[in-house]
Order: structure tokens, then C-alpha cells, then sequence
């Protein structure tokens, strides 16, 4: 708990803003179902969705990149766009191409960050177990205060929720990216290959 509170790590932080990653993955669902306002066709989209991922999961297998800092940069520039692209769409068939895409993409962003995030782990000084749960904690903590804001703020403003959901992911990327790269440990791996 000491350590949570007084440490000023850039992996903890990163570890925090995956928050709005979650959060948008469990509502996104729930967003596509009131978008098309049909179980039957919300159910093929997820189907197709599901089926579609266990190609990209096979494909991320293979998904390696030497150069972490621009990889990390890459993905969060796609997953931006991905997100920003729930924010305006209003046709059904736009958002509901897009959840496809956001549920798929996901899987090399989510790749992409933890090869981070373990570098950064492996890296550090720091004992791994204990930056393990403090990730963790940290993941936790945010997570709570995070709903906890979202609940409250909703039963103001409805559905109009979402666009706060989307917006909180894609600063979280943005963060997340400007933290993983400047965190030390990514510089002096990089400068070792």
C-alpha cells in the first residue's frame, strides 16, 4: 500500500489507464445493442466477431516487433481511431463493422502494451512480484473510482454516457503511449538492440 500511494512509477500509471480500456470493452457491447436496436442481428455481429478473432488470435502468435517504442506508437494511433470512430458514427452498419474491428484490433493492442509492460517489469530493479501487484492494485483502485464517476454521471445524462466511455479510452491511449515511451526501462532496452 506505501508503495502505491508514495511511488511516482510510470508503470503504475500505465497500469491505472487500462482502467478505460475495460471499461470500454464491457460497455461496448451494450452500446452496439442500443445502436441496432435488434437482438438477432446484434448476436450475428458478435458471432461473426468471435469466429473473426480466432484468426487475429493465430496471427498475433507470430506478432513480434524489435522496435517497441514505434510499435506501441503505431497501435495506439489505430486504436484511436478505432474508438473515435464510435464517437461519430450513426449509421448502424458503420458502428457495427467497427465493434467487429474494435473486438479484433483489440487483441494487438492489448499484445502490444503488455510486451510493454513486461519489459518495463523485467527491466526495473524493483522485485517483479511486487510490481506485479501493484499493477494490479493500482488496475483496482482506478477501476472502482472510475465506475463509481461513470454510475453517477449517467443517471444525469443517460446514454449519453458512452461518448465520455469513448473519450476516456482514447485519452488512456494517448497516456499510455506518452508513458511507455518515456519510461527508462523501454529507452535502455532499446539502445541495447
Amino acid at each position: 500500500m506505501k508503495y502505491i500511494i508514495k511511488s511516482k512509477s510510470r508503470y503504475k500509471i500505465i497500469y491505472a489507464l487500462r482502467t478505460s480500456h475495460i471499461i470500454e470493452r464491457q460497455f461496448v457491447p451494450l452500446y452496439l445493442f442500443i445502436a441496432v436496436k435488434d437482438f438477432s442481428v446484434f448476436s450475428s455481429i458478435i458471432i461473426i466477431s468471435l469466429l473473426l478473432q480466432i484468426i487475429t488470435v493465430s496471427l498475433i502468435g507470430k506478432y513480434t516487433d524489435k522496435n517497441i517504442v514505434k510499435a506501441n506508437t503505431l497501435v495506439t494511433i489505430i486504436k484511436v481511431i478505432i474508438t473515435s470512430i464510435f464517437l461519430f458514427a450513426k449509421n448502424k452498419v458503420t458502428i457495427a463493422f467497427n465493434k467487429v474491428l474494435n473486438d479484433n484490433f483489440e487483441k494487438v493492442y492489448e499484445t502490444s502494451i503488455n510486451t510493454s509492460i513486461q519489459n518495463i517489469i523485467i527491466k526495473s530493479k524493483e522485485d517483479n512480484d511486487l510490481l506485479s501487484a501493484v499493477g494490479q492494485m493500482s488496475l483496482c483502485f482506478t477501476e472502482v473510482i472510475v465506475f463509481a464517476l461513470l454510475a453517477i454521471i449517467s443517471s444525469f445524462v443517460g446514454e449519453k454516457v458512452f461518448i465520455i466511455i469513448f473519450i476516456l479510452s482514447i485519452t488512456s491511449s494517448i497516456l499510455m503511449n506518452i508513458n511507455i515511451k518515456n519510461s527508462k526501462y523501454i529507452e535502455k532496452s532499446q539502445k541495447t538492440k
